[in-house]
């Protein structure tokens, strides 16, 4: 029978064991596991590293690579659960959308991590390597590599979906540059003799509307001058016109504009015929077919002032404005179902556009209409799409040449006589031909401003009628040496009220941030945009008890 002295001894030495284990494996008693809960030591580590893992890494994210079991020390384990995670905050860096397959864990370094992982990248996005100049070594984020990847396969889809160039656009840093190498490669395809030196690849937007250009200068010289006798390019203006007549020019728009006025008088006199190409709207529809509108309105203006400067300058007296015919326009996306497919002619295609087609005979194409030409006499049948319908080839769709429309089918002429005063048919009819702009005046009585932000009231003085025009009027204030202190407003005078009151405006100004003092003179001043009136100038006063520049909030020391 064992005594008891002997078994109080065997209790406390398994105690005495059971605390130098603490005293081992949980010295600083961080974490809440009795010892004397467990028979052996294996048993109580197993349960402090069950303490440990919950702590360090409870979703048991790291056990492959930090494996608990294999460690008899808290610090040592979690020094090194520390190192790894360090290596997982890479991935949400890199990767945080977990996209590839790469566990930073399997990396000692984070550059051989990264490495792997832009090679994945290129992979997905480039296998084949099409756009080898995006540099992978200063790309940082894969939106960003992807993203210029699918900017460069847009690129290519549209102006090279063939690869015929072999031109990678990823070497480039805008489409423009892009599009400036292929349309050199477009020249030596199309052009490489320079036979049509006049049709100039920078003034278009896809290789189709370019080569269409040449081709359609090949089918005139060749309709016209088969074996080149009179040595002319097509699209030579100013050649074609002195074969028709010598004494004579033509200018581009812009080449006669950018001249000095001695320049241009020198070059024109003494011309019968001075031929003057404007095409700011048919080179817009070349680059960008969304800007065809900007484009009309700006044409407007070029020719309105245009016109001024040939009368008033260049001393012309007959201008006839004319273009070759009009287009369609499309604002929405057109719908598949618009689009008619080639393969619906079911016979060889002599000549196509995007809104007609010349075919073999027999042909019957659905959703065209028959079109009686001159090419009727050669075996030849026209058709035309009705409404919107638009043939597929390249280039844009909304806007559209070609075809039978109303806008194809009609030719605009102005014809414009310029009268002086001392003329007879000036005198006959001048109440008809003596036009002038309305004007505007101020209508506010007060000729003081006490706020940054104020309004004036103006009129228009003649309603537009008869012999009076609209006119557009730029106001703002100036200071006494004429410098802007003022945000400038646009009034259309354009008021065709006899009522007076129906002819008034009311405008909100702004005054530049700056001190302004009460003593000093400063003018209200109207001007017409199209700067043929000497402008008004009213003397004002501005008195600003506070101005804004007064304090400065943002530089206090």
């Amino acid at each position: 029978m064992i005594s008891r002295k002997r078994i109080i001894r065997f209790a406390i030495g398994t105690m005495m064991r059971q605390d130098r284990w603490e005293k081992k494996y949980n010295a600083n008693h961080q974490f809440d596991v009795n010892q004397y809960d467990y028979f052996t030591s294996k048993e109580y580590v197993n349960a402090l590293r069950e303490k440990w893992q919950d702590l360090e890494d409870p979703e048991c994210e790291l056990e492959d690579y930090v494996d608990v079991s294999k460690y008899s020390n808290y610090d040592d384990y979690a020094c090194d659960v520390v190192e790894y995670k360090s290596r997982l905050e890479w991935r949400d860096q890199w990767d945080c959308d977990r996209e590839f397959d790469f566990n930073p864990c399997d990396f000692e370094y984070e550059e051989y991590y990264v490495k792997a992982l832009k090679r994945a990248w290129k992979k997905e996005y480039d296998p084949y390597d099409e756009f080898a100049h995006v540099d992978l070594e200063w790309v940082n984020d894969v939106n960003e590599y992807r993203n210029r990847i699918d900017e460069c396969r847009e690129w290519k889809d549209e102006h090279d979906p063939n690869d015929e160039y072999h031109v990678d656009p990823s070497q480039f840093d805008d489409e423009e540059e892009y599009v400036d190498e292929l349309r050199g490669l477009w020249k030596r395809k199309y052009d490489y003799f320079n036979e049509f030196s006049s049709i100039d690849p920078q003034d278009y937007r896809d290789e189709y509307t370019y080569s269409g250009a040449i081709e359609d200068k090949k089918y005139w010289m060749n309709k016209y001058d088969k074996n080149n006798a009179y040595k002319l390019d097509p699209s030579d203006r100013d050649g074609i016109l002195k074969s028709y007549s010598e004494n004579s020019v033509a200018f581009k728009y812009k080449d006669l504009i950018s001249m000095k006025r001695d320049e241009r008088r020198a070059a024109v006199k003494g011309k019968d015929i001075i031929y003057i190409y404007h095409d700011t709207i048919d080179a817009s529809s070349h680059n960008d077919e969304t800007t065809v509108f900007n484009a009309c309105y700006s044409a407007n203006h070029e020719i309105k002032n245009l016109v001024n400067m040939i009368c008033s300058e260049l001393n012309g007296l007959n201008v006839i404005i004319t273009s070759d015919h009009g287009f369609l326009y499309t604002y929405q996306e057109l719908n598949e179902s618009d689009k008619m497919e080639r393969s619906s002619f079911k016979k060889d295609i002599v000549e196509q556009g995007r809104r007609y087609v010349i075919t073999k005979d027999l042909a019957n194409p659905d959703f065209l209409m028959p079109v009686k030409g001159i090419y009727n006499d050669a075996n030849l049948l026209g058709f035309a799409p009705r409404e919107n319908i638009r043939i597929k080839g390249y280039g844009g769709t909304k806007f559209v040449h070609g075809g039978t429309s109303l806008q194809e089918m009609c030719v605009p002429i102005i014809k414009y006589k310029y009268l002086r005063t001392g003329y007879k048919a000036y005198r006959i009819n001048k109440d008809k031909y003596d036009t002038k702009p309305v004007s505007i005046a101020l209508l506010s009585s007060n000729r003081k401003i006490s706020n940054m932000i104020f309004n004036l009231s103006f009129y228009q003085k003649e309603a537009v009628k008869d012999s009076y025009i609209p006119c557009t009027y730029n106001v703002y204030i100036t200071d006494a040496a004429g410098n802007e202190v003022s945000d400038i407003q646009k009034i259309i005078a354009d008021k065709t009220s006899t009522v007076p009151k129906d002819r008034e405006f009311k405008c909100t100004f702004n005054l530049k941030s700056q001190q302004f003092s009460n003593t000093d003179t400063y003018y209200l001043v109207i001007v017409d945009e199209d700067g043929k009136q000497v402008p008004i100038k009213e003397e004002v006063q501005i008195d600003i008890a506070m101005a804004i520049g007064d304090f400065d909030f943002f530089g206090l020391d």
